[in-house]
């Protein structure tokens, strides 16, 4: 069993590149639709947009520990568990993903694929409201500090 510490790292820097990505995709193709539709500056919205993926890139890398130590006896190829990522579900898809390589995970000990979809359903939603909660408290705090500090 490797450590926390190793999980995160590998979790940040690969799904962190991914998450990037995807961010990146979503800033240039949907944030400047909803700044019409919301009456907000882009630039605003980019900069919540972007506290929430940091946040959600921090309190990921927990749910993907919780998520490694609760399903590696439960898959076949423990050492080698599908990367825990909120914004994608688990799913029948992710064993096969694999087929090209080793075969494939197996599900063991009479585990489904729902009991694993709902384990990182019950991963997933605690890390989307940490995150948001986070993301929100960080901007209140920030306003308020801010406010408080040209006041003077």
């Amino acid at each position: 069993m490797s450590t926390f510490a190793d999980n995160f790292i590998f979790y940040v820097l690969f799904v962190g590149l991914y998450q990037a990505l995807f961010a990146t995709a979503v800033a240039v193709t949907i944030l400047p639709l909803v700044s019409c539709f919301a009456y907000r500056s882009y630039r605003n919205l980019l900069a919540h947009f972007a506290h929430l993926n940091v946040y959600l890139l921090g309190w990921g890398g927990v749910g993907n520990f919780l998520w490694l130590q609760l399903t590696a006896n439960r898959l076949s190829v423990a050492d080698d568990c599908p990367v825990w990522v909120p914004f994608v579900p688990f799913g029948r898809w992710m064993l096969d993903s694999a087929a090209g390589w080793r075969g494939g995970w197996q599900l063991l000990e009479g585990t489904t694929v729902l009991q694993l979809q709902l384990l990182w359903a019950a991963i997933a939603v605690p890390v989307w409201l940490i995150s948001f909660y986070n993301a929100w408290a960080f901007r209140t705090f920030f306003a308020r500090f801010i406010h408080r500090s040209h006041a003077s």
